[in-house]
């Protein structure tokens, strides 16, 4: 069907076999560099791109918390009241004066009112959640009401935060952490290679020096062979 096809073709355009021959070589030399050129663009299925419609989906943005001593972390979930919050810290850290309030939680107003998300919650000790828009609570007990999520203490499980936070008030002082050093270097120095893609999956740096404003896909190879591959917000 295809070579009758390229006959009528041949026979409308009035070309000879020879001219014919020549467009169906040049034809196969450009399906060949484009192949060629699609199977030199790196895929990782490690990495995945796209939106989350779950706006409680955890994703990689940390915060630290610092109260009565402990250091703490926690993970913020995926919606604008997060991010809202990632952006209030990265002009410095924000002290909260919390106080204890129904048994449950401890309580502080926030700098800044930031977007509200509310559903209706029934929160675990280790939660952190925004009420009303400008008041920030840290759960060591179980509470249900309608509010926003804003993350999780890390391994709260494990914690008894009802000691850490102590009784009556207590000073939160929220900061975004430090990167992680090995023997002085942050992870990304001490990468053997690193690889930098935006979000349509594209390699665009091989450093997060100088490549602007957005949401990243940083692919670490280590020296020992492992890789570690994270969403950045920059």
């Amino acid at each position: 069907m295809q070579v009758f096809s390229l006959r009528i073709a041949a026979s409308v355009l009035n070309l000879t076999p020879a001219m014919m021959k020549k467009i169906v070589f040049l034809f196969l030399v450009i399906l060949n560099i484009g192949l060629s050129f699609a199977a030199c663009i790196p895929k990782d299925n490690n990495v995945t791109l796209g939106n989350n419609n779950n706006n409680d989906a955890m994703t990689d943005n940390k915060i630290a918390i610092s109260v009565n001593g402990h250091q703490l972390t926690a993970t913020l979930v995926d919606n604008s009241s997060a991010q809202a919050l990632v952006e209030l810290l990265r002009k410095g850290a924000v002290t909260v004066q919390a106080h204890e309030y129904g048994g449950f939680e401890m309580v502080g107003t926030l700098p800044q009112s930031l977007p509200r998300n509310d559903e209706q919650i029934t929160t675990t000790a280790g939660d952190i959640i925004l009420y009303q828009g400008n008041s920030i609570c840290f759960y060591y007990a179980s509470n249900s009401w309608n509010f926003t999520r804003l993350g999780r203490i890390d391994n709260a499980e494990s914690l008894n935060l009802k000691n850490i936070f102590g009784s009556g008030s207590a000073t939160f002082v929220l900061s975004l952490p430090e990167p992680t050093a090995v023997n002085g270097m942050t992870a990304e120095n001490n990468a053997k290679k690193t690889e930098v893609y935006n979000a349509e999956g594209q390699l665009i740096a091989f450093s997060t020096d100088n490549i602007g404003h957005g949401v990243f896909i940083v692919k670490e190879t280590l020296a020992d062979g492992t890789t570690n591959t994270r969403k950045v917000k920059l």
